[in-house]
């Protein structure tokens, strides 16, 4: 907002002394933009006195006394500035009836009198940097006044969850809430195949995603999970879409020694199971039913290795799920495996 006097004039330093008692200070005329609005607003002189703007010359730059930036945008008038006097350390903005001339700048003594135009200033609140996260703000008139802007990003590992820029209104508020920053959840990998469909990408902030496998292959792992604010998934695994090479089948009802529980599965289908990976781990966890005896896996301790016997393969790190202070051959003897 923008206050002048067409009726009084002042030196340059009565002109500022004037401005801050009243408003906030002597004008800063820091674009086009504002040439363009005072041009319109001041009443135009057919002769000096013109109007003070907020410009001195400080250890030799001209700087804007306001907020004590150095000039960036500069509209002096022909032959300008040219120290006549050898004393003209600051400025006066012609607001003319002559329009060639009308906007422009003329360096003058300070101790001459002109008329004064002051702005006044709308600030937004102060912000805050995100936890994780950073902030750099600018404007003409400091970092939370009109036409401030704040940009923020956040760290390696954290997602920005709202507006990445934000400016100071005409109404004393900001366009937008701030921004936070929040753990992103590592990308998820499914092997095989199939759809992934997930809110805000596959790593956002809060993701939801459903997976769904082609015809003719089985989702080892769940079909649904998402994304906490800490960074972590929930229910997530590694995940395939596996083809249907085989099948998994159970015989709750009747409890067997290992061996049966082999000669059984030979008998009705191929062999007992051997577990792959941790992916079919909880596949089987999700798939059968709880049973107070547990189930016998296809794994036997062969030559002092645990071997799954359908394959002859050793068991490996990558499908191992001992359950706490197993194995531990208590009692001796416990040479085959069960999955709880």
């Amino acid at each position: 907002m923008y206050h002048f006097l067409d009726n009084e004039t002042k030196t340059w330093n009565e002109t500022r002394m004037w401005c801050q008692k009243h408003y906030t200070d002597i004008v800063m005329v820091y674009d086009g933009n504002v040439t363009c609005f005072l041009q319109e607003t001041l009443t135009k002189k057919s002769s000096s006195p013109y109007y003070w703007i907020g410009m001195q010359k400080i250890n030799g730059n001209w700087t804007w006394v306001a907020n004590g930036q150095t000039v960036n945008y500069e509209n002096w008038a022909t032959n300008e500035p040219n120290n006549n006097m050898s004393n003209e350390n600051c400025v006066e903005l012609y607001i003319s009836t002559d329009m060639e001339k009308s906007g422009k700048w003329n360096d003058d003594s300070c101790k001459n009198k002109k008329y004064p135009v002051c702005h006044q200033v709308v600030s937004c609140d102060q912000l805050s940097m995100p936890p994780h996260g950073r902030m750099e703000c600018s404007g003409p008139y400091g970092n939370c006044s009109l036409n401030s802007t704040c940009k923020f990003s956040c760290a390696s590992g954290y997602k920005l969850n709202g507006t990445a820029e934000l400016k100071c209104s005409s109404s004393g508020a900001w366009s937008t809430p701030p921004p936070s920053c929040s753990a992103e959840c590592f990308p998820i990998v499914l092997f095989g195949g199939g759809l992934m469909n997930c809110t805000e990408g596959h790593d956002g902030i809060r993701s939801a995603c459903r997976v769904q496998c082609p015809p003719g292959h089985l989702l080892l792992g769940f079909a649904e999970f998402t994304c906490r604010a800490d960074g972590t998934w929930v229910s997530s695994f590694p995940l395939m879409c596996a083809i249907k090479a085989w099948t998994y089948h159970y015989n709750s009802d009747i409890n067997m020694d290992w061996t049966t529980a082999r000669q059984w599965c030979q008998k009705n289908f191929t062999d007992m199971v051997a577990i792959q990976n941790q992916a079919e781990v909880q596949y089987l966890n999700t798939v059968l039913p709880f049973n107070r005896a547990y189930y016998w896996i296809g794994i036997r301790k062969i030559d002092g290795y645990w071997t799954w016997v359908g394959t002859n393969k050793r068991l490996d790190s990558e499908a191992a799920n001992w359950a706490e202070n197993e194995p531990n051959n208590k009692g001796s003897g416990q040479d085959q495996g069960d999955l709880h």
